[in-house]
């Protein structure tokens, strides 16, 4: 699988102003040298893990030198997960974000299931004690405690809901997320799409998903499952 490359530990020292910084630094050292694993690809960001080793409950997700969409720099999406974390939202802890000139990385909680997607494409995948309807009230609870704090995803793809062990919901990447009221304007931003042919990115509008639309067509996509 894909190793990623070292950190740009000096750099990064710079960046970090906490009392934890040298025990996060040393823990990015000893991931040097451990080396990592690919666990999952997006179009914006690789995830990164040490399995087997005393690091393998965290992961590592790391935006690409040239992401498909630009929208919340990688310190305001640790702070939208961290706010989605607390309002009860069954999301990854978010330990650090790091931002650099030329890097941008979340150091997070590692979930052990697997996406929506990856499971309908191997329904093997799917944990066995899987209860249809008790995954999508829960789903339908945890949209309403991010509604509720303020917080909208506005990109709940099957690659972004998860199921964990249990068979439940896990809402992840809140790359795209916007603090907002609910109302005509919360999915109206416009976003930096990279054009490859012409080797630029584009601002483009109205790509944003209802939330509530999002979670209708991910409970119809596992009714077979039910």
């Amino acid at each position: 699988m894909d190793k990623m490359e070292s950190f740009k530990i000096e750099e990064v020292k710079k960046i970090i102003e906490s009392k934890e910084a040298e025990e996060i630094l040393e823990c990015l050292k000893s991931l040097e040298e451990i080396g990592v694993t690919s666990i999952g690809k997006g179009l914006n960001a690789d995830v990164y893990a040490a399995l087997g080793t005393n690091f393998d409950k965290v992961c590592v997700k790391r935006i690409k030198e040239k992401p498909e969409l630009i929208f919340n720099d990688i310190n305001k999406e640790h702070e939208y997960q961290i706010m989605a974390h607390k309002a009860g939202v069954c999301t990854p802890l978010s330990l650090v974000s790091i931002k650099t000139e030329k890097e941008g990385l979340i150091i997070m909680e590692r979930i052990e299931g697997y996406s929506v997607k990856d499971i309908l494409n191997n329904p093997k995948l799917m944990p066995k004690n899987f209860d249809y309807e008790k995954f999508c009230k829960s789903l339908d609870e945890q949209i309403s405690k991010m509604h509720n704090a303020g917080l909208y995803h506005r990109d709940l793809h099957t690659d972004n809901i998860m199921t964990d062990e249990e068979g439940l919901p896990i809402i992840i990447d809140f790359g795209t997320a916007k603090e907002a009221s609910g109302g005509e304007l919360t999915y109206k931003d416009s976003v930096s799409i990279y054009n490859g042919r012409a080797g630029r990115y584009e601002s483009k509008e109205n790509i944003f998903d209802d939330d509530l639309d999002s979670i209708k067509k991910i409970k119809n996509s596992l009714r077979k499952f039910k």
